[in-house]
């Protein structure tokens, strides 16, 4: 173990300097070069790099594994040098240029897309699925192995449901027709919808203003936006669009964040004062004593009050809006691209992507239909968006799944017809995907009823998503394949 942690270290610190000296350098090609050269002394003479040996995890026994974490930690104490020197030698555009770099690697689209907490969640959704993987993958292993060799035994299910959806025979492919005209429908109302009513913008996309606001003692998000609520609706002009607003602490727990489209096509000075005459008159009962309207304006001559006011001018919006047009169809091309490649049939990827099309669709034309009905905020902003990206990646998990089982069967079963072979792989996997999501939604529904206001339309948004990506995956996104593989097929035929 001395000997693989030495040598690890070796391997951290030799990547290391390649990678510096490819951030020094100004001309690219070298720098390539040298980086390159790094990778070739590692393996020429024998080092031991995490990244080169976990992929033979599965490979080797318990004995291999163990070594990985020795392996890891060298490489983190290499290249830890590495970087301590540099810091010595205070290279402040190379320190720039690896920021860059890094932010380059995560561009996911909502990383690259979104704004704001958009793209804290995006960094939390990424940092999430990359420690997932190495879980399943690795300490589940681990787990698994010395259960059975302490138990010699385990066990993944119960009487009562190791059976569960096992033996079904559905014919999933003779309802497709059913499962097209439904889908159309449905999408046919959603446009109908929205055309008529369209949606519940966010002031990031309509425009506003954003106050951040000083108390003197400490406020629930909660109490000031019960306040504001009350306040607005005094205003008779005041609809459910009109009202729309959004609160959230901001630093310190005496600090709030409001943000409202109220009169947001309005940039006078005389509808300003009007927004921060509402703000005041539902503020001011939050304070421990008598605020006055202009020590609440200026906090020169009060140190409470409003700190900061900016407003969300059209263009801000405008550009907000195409950035989250161009997120979702970046996914949705990415990901048929991904499925082209993965599967070498792009009739798989237009199955996959049609589904998700449609399911993105149904979901923005839900929030068109039942805004203003449901007792709770369907407010499209960056909050939705990051919901319908969440969906795409995560239907297209149990799509993946599907067709990789129809791959399958097709390669075990070539003398069955296509029609028996998907439907028998559709049938086999039903109980993996009704587990997950069924899961999944236990999960949704918990944070839905006690999470709070503020994410309720974000978690209504993930749960419809979760159910209509299941039931897209089964009846749409597999049916289009399968009727596109059929017809490729009769066309080579009579060709």
């Amino acid at each position: 173990m001395k000997k693989i942690f030495l040598s690890a270290i070796l391997a951290g610190a030799v990547i290391a300097f390649g990678g510096t000296v490819f951030l020094s350098v100004e001309n690219t090609v070298v720098g390539s070069l040298f980086f390159t050269i790094g990778l070739f002394v590692v393996c020429t003479r024998g080092l031991h790099l995490f990244t080169g040996k976990v992929c033979y995890v599965f490979d080797n026994d318990m004995a291999y594994a163990k070594t990985l974490p020795v392996i890891w930690l060298g490489n983190l104490a290499g290249t830890s040098l590495i970087a301590l020197a540099e810091k010595c030698t205070r290279l402040v555009s190379l320190s720039a240029r690896a920021q860059g770099i890094c932010e380059l690697k995560l561009s996911e689209p909502l990383f690259i897309f979104g704004n704001g907490p958009v793209q804290g969640f995006a960094t939390t959704l990424i940092i999430g699925i990359i420690t997932s993987f190495f879980s399943a993958v690795f300490i589940t292993r681990l787990l698994i192995e010395w259960i059975v060799a302490k138990w010699g035994n385990i066990s993944f299910s119960r009487k009562w449901s190791e059976n569960f959806l096992t033996n079904t025979h559905f014919d999933f492919i003779r309802v497709r027709k059913v499962a097209y005209t439904v889908s159309v429908a449905l999408l046919a109302l959603s446009c109908i919808s929205f055309v008529a009513r369209g949606l519940n913008l966010g002031a990031e996309f309509t425009g506003g203003r954003a106050y951040v606001i000083r108390f003197d003692k400490p406020v629930s998000a909660e109490e000031v936006r019960q306040n504001l609520g009350q306040v607005f609706a005094q205003h008779a002009d005041a609809d459910a669009s009109a009202i729309s607003f959004e609160v959230k602490q901001y630093g310190n727990e005496n600090q709030m964040r409001i943000v409202t489209q109220y009169r947001y096509d309005d940039t006078s000075d005389e509808a300003t004062a009007e927004v921060e005459q509402i703000i005041y008159d539902a503020m001011k009962s939050l304070y421990s004593y008598d605020i006055s309207f202009e020590q609440f304006r200026n906090t020169q001559t009060d140190v409470n009050g409003i700190l900061t006011a900016d407003k969300i001018g059209p263009s801000i919006a405008k550009d907000m809006t195409w950035n989250a047009i161009y997120s979702v169809l970046f996914s949705l091309i990415a990901i048929g691209l991904y499925i082209t490649f993965r599967f070498k049939r792009w009739q798989w990827a237009s199955g996959a992507t049609i589904a998700l099309a449609v399911n993105a669709l149904f979901i923005i034309g839900l929030f068109s239909m039942l805004y203003g009905f449901v007792p709770f905020n369907l407010e499209v902003n960056q909050a939705f968006i990051a919901a319908i990206l969440t969906i795409i990646g995560y239907a297209i998990n149990d799509t993946v799944v599907v067709f990789d089982r129809i791959r399958e069967y097709l390669g075990m079963y070539p003398k069955r017809n296509l029609k028996e072979n998907v439907n028998n792989a559709i049938n086999s996997t039903l109980s993996r995907t009704i587990n997950t999501s069924g899961t999944t939604l236990v999960t949704l529904l918990a944070i839905f009823f006690f999470g709070g206001e503020t994410i309720r339309g974000f978690i209504f948004a993930l749960t419809v998503g979760v159910i209509v990506g299941t039931v897209a995956t089964i009846f749409i996104a597999t049916p289009i394949a399968y009727d596109l593989m059929s017809k490729r097929a009769k066309f080579d035929k009579e060709a």
